[in-house]
Protein backbone atom coordinates (compact mmCIF):
# COMPACT_ATOMS: atom_id res chain seq x y z
CA UNK A 1 0.00 0.00 0.00
CA UNK A 2 1.19 3.51 -0.74
CA UNK A 3 0.95 6.27 1.67
CA UNK A 4 -1.69 8.33 -0.26
CA UNK A 5 -4.01 4.97 0.29
CA UNK A 6 -3.28 3.97 4.03
CA UNK A 7 -4.16 7.91 4.70
CA UNK A 8 -7.16 8.21 2.70
CA UNK A 9 -8.29 4.66 4.51
CA UNK A 10 -7.53 6.40 7.93
CA UNK A 11 -9.73 9.19 6.38
CA UNK A 12 -12.40 7.18 5.64
CA UNK A 13 -12.67 5.17 8.62
CA UNK A 14 -15.64 6.12 10.47
CA UNK A 15 -15.25 4.87 13.63
CA UNK A 16 -12.46 7.88 14.71
CA UNK A 17 -10.02 5.93 16.08
CA UNK A 18 -7.07 5.94 13.21
CA UNK A 19 -6.93 2.17 12.63
CA UNK A 20 -6.17 0.68 9.18
CA UNK A 21 -7.62 -2.82 9.07
CA UNK A 22 -6.41 -3.53 6.15
CA UNK A 23 -2.63 -2.10 6.78
CA UNK A 24 -3.30 -4.38 9.93
CA UNK A 25 -4.03 -7.55 7.93
CA UNK A 26 -1.44 -6.83 5.45
CA UNK A 27 0.68 -6.46 8.88
CA UNK A 28 -0.06 -9.93 10.54
CA UNK A 29 0.00 -11.88 7.23
CA UNK A 30 3.78 -10.92 6.70
CA UNK A 31 4.58 -11.41 10.27
CA UNK A 32 2.60 -15.00 9.88
CA UNK A 33 4.75 -15.47 7.01
CA UNK A 34 7.92 -14.69 8.39
CA UNK A 35 7.19 -16.29 11.63
CA UNK A 36 6.19 -19.91 10.27
CA UNK A 37 9.28 -19.09 7.81
CA UNK A 38 11.84 -19.14 10.53
CA UNK A 39 10.34 -21.97 11.99
CA UNK A 40 10.57 -24.33 9.42
CA UNK A 41 14.18 -23.29 9.16
CA UNK A 42 15.02 -23.49 12.68
CA UNK A 43 12.91 -26.89 12.64
CA UNK A 44 15.28 -27.97 9.39
CA UNK A 45 18.62 -27.28 11.66
CA UNK A 46 16.86 -28.96 14.52
CA UNK A 47 16.47 -31.73 12.61
CA UNK A 48 20.16 -32.04 10.39
CA UNK A 49 21.39 -31.44 13.92
CA UNK A 50 19.56 -34.59 15.50
CA UNK A 51 20.96 -36.46 12.97
CA UNK A 52 24.55 -35.05 12.54
CA UNK A 53 25.32 -35.22 16.58
CA UNK A 54 23.24 -37.80 18.21
CA UNK A 55 23.03 -39.82 14.88
CA UNK A 56 19.14 -40.43 15.33
CA UNK A 57 16.27 -38.60 13.12
CA UNK A 58 13.22 -38.10 14.87
CA UNK A 59 10.58 -37.17 11.99
CA UNK A 60 7.78 -35.59 14.07
CA UNK A 61 8.80 -32.18 14.49
CA UNK A 62 8.96 -31.29 10.91
CA UNK A 63 5.86 -33.47 10.00
CA UNK A 64 3.92 -30.89 12.37
CA UNK A 65 5.78 -27.70 11.25
CA UNK A 66 5.17 -28.13 7.38
CA UNK A 67 1.83 -29.10 8.32
CA UNK A 68 1.07 -25.68 9.85
CA UNK A 69 3.02 -23.79 6.94
CA UNK A 70 1.46 -25.97 4.17
CA UNK A 71 -1.98 -25.82 5.92
CA UNK A 72 -1.32 -21.89 5.91
CA UNK A 73 0.36 -21.24 2.22
CA UNK A 74 -2.60 -23.53 0.42
CA UNK A 75 -5.33 -21.55 2.49
CA UNK A 76 -3.63 -18.33 1.58
CA UNK A 77 -3.35 -19.50 -1.73
CA UNK A 78 -6.75 -20.44 -2.58
CA UNK A 79 -8.09 -17.50 -1.06
CA UNK A 80 -6.03 -15.33 -2.68
CA UNK A 81 -5.89 -17.33 -6.06
CA UNK A 82 -2.09 -16.87 -6.21
CA UNK A 83 -0.86 -20.35 -8.13
CA UNK A 84 2.94 -19.58 -6.61
CA UNK A 85 1.60 -20.19 -2.78
CA UNK A 86 -0.89 -22.50 -3.73
CA UNK A 87 2.02 -25.07 -5.17
CA UNK A 88 3.90 -24.10 -2.05
CA UNK A 89 1.55 -24.99 0.11
CA UNK A 90 0.89 -28.38 -1.67
CA UNK A 91 4.33 -28.95 -1.89
CA UNK A 92 4.75 -28.58 1.90
CA UNK A 93 1.80 -30.51 2.86
CA UNK A 94 2.71 -33.47 0.89
CA UNK A 95 6.56 -33.28 2.65
CA UNK A 96 4.83 -33.05 5.80
CA UNK A 97 2.35 -36.16 5.00
CA UNK A 98 5.81 -37.86 4.23
CA UNK A 99 7.35 -36.67 7.45
CA UNK A 100 4.04 -38.52 9.13
CA UNK A 101 4.88 -41.81 7.43
CA UNK A 102 8.48 -42.17 8.18
CA UNK A 103 7.78 -41.03 11.76
CA UNK A 104 5.33 -44.08 12.13
CA UNK A 105 7.34 -46.27 10.50
CA UNK A 106 9.97 -45.15 12.41
CA UNK A 107 7.91 -45.51 15.85
CA UNK A 108 6.41 -49.21 14.87
CA UNK A 109 10.44 -50.59 14.06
Amino acid sequence: MTNEEILAAVQNDQSGNGTNDEYEKNVMRRAIAYGTSITVIMCMLMVLAELFIFKKMDFGKPALIFAMDGCIETYDGFKGNNRKEKIKGIIELIFALFCIFLYLGEAII
